[in-house]
């Protein structure tokens, strides 16, 4: 687990697949969060058991779990379409989604959770065209994505410094009425950073899609300007991890030491847990 950390974060697979070749001993964790952490290691490994599967295989997938969507009748066949034509990579990510619940009413238009790995929420009122669902589908897979990421790092004390982390909040040209807190501005980075991804691999088969593009790389930037203002607020892998993430604009990347050192700490894994729950 140790050097987990050390390979490229954009391949979350390759950290799983590592993971699971390993077979790391069971995060000693409170009692508390004892379940969830058991429940993280089979999803971990059923996300293991997906990763190799083709893109075809990957949308068919995909298109049974949100079989239940058809309010409109050529909905899951443009999703499908659109779909089929991005790359494996992309395709690949939806290997970390497992159940799709529909919701609706005042609830948001999209949410996922830490405490229900693999799965996302939808909102049937709120979602009325196919680039909608596919990019919202996509947000929350990502967040998936990141909460493996998140698991993976507890054994070595998380992403986040306390209390540093739990004082700083991101408030944002497009997000100034409520502030962000520091993992939130993380998961929010993370995901655009993947729907800038997304647009630009999707402006053959739909131009709608592309288009928003500009708004998410923008907010992005923003994103990633604060989160290096704040480096104190992050672990040694926490601050490895922002920057990775912040070197995919091109800026220089932060002054790390060369070898970081992950050592495991009961007492940072569960204010890790406690914060993110």
């Amino acid at each position: 687990m140790k050097q987990l950390f050390r390979h490229r974060f954009g391949d979350t697979l390759q950290v799983v697949n590592r993971a699971v070749e390993q077979r790391d001993d069971a995060l000693q964790v409170p009692e508390r969060h004892a379940a969830l952490v058991m429940e993280y290691g089979h999803y971990v490994k059923r996300c293991h058991e997906r990763i190799s599967i083709s893109r075809s295989d990957a949308v068919n997938r995909v298109i049974n779990l949100i079989g239940w969507y058809e309010r409109e009748g050529t909905l899951l066949t443009s999703v499908g379409d659109v779909l089929q034509s991005l790359h494996p990579m992309i395709a690949r990510d939806f290997c970390f989604l497992e159940r799709v619940k529909i919701d609706t009413g005042t609830k948001p238009i999209s949410s996922s959770d830490f405490s229900e790995p693999g799965k996302i929420t939808l909102n049937a009122e709120l979602i009325n065209t196919h680039v909608d669902f596919i990019e919202h589908l996509y947000h929350e897979t990502i967040h998936q994505k990141l909460f493996v990421l998140y698991y993976l790092s507890i054994k070595s004390g998380g992403f986040y410094e306390f209390p540093e982390a739990s004082e700083i909040e991101f408030k944002g040209s497009w997000h100034s009425e409520s502030g962000l807190s520091i993992d939130r501005a993380v998961a929010a980075a993370h995901v655009y950073s993947h729907l800038f991804v997304l647009s630009v691999n999707s402006e053959k088969s739909d131009n709608s899609v592309s288009k928003r593009g500009t708004v998410q790389i923008k907010r992005f930037f923003e994103l990633s300007n604060f989160l290096i203002e704040h480096n104190r607020a992050f672990s040694d892998q926490g601050r490895e991890f922002v920057s990775w993430l912040t070197e995919q604009d091109g800026r220089i990347p932060m002054d790390l030491p060369q070898n970081i050192a992950h050592e495991s700490t009961l007492k940072k894994a569960g204010a890790f847990l406690d914060y993110i729950l």
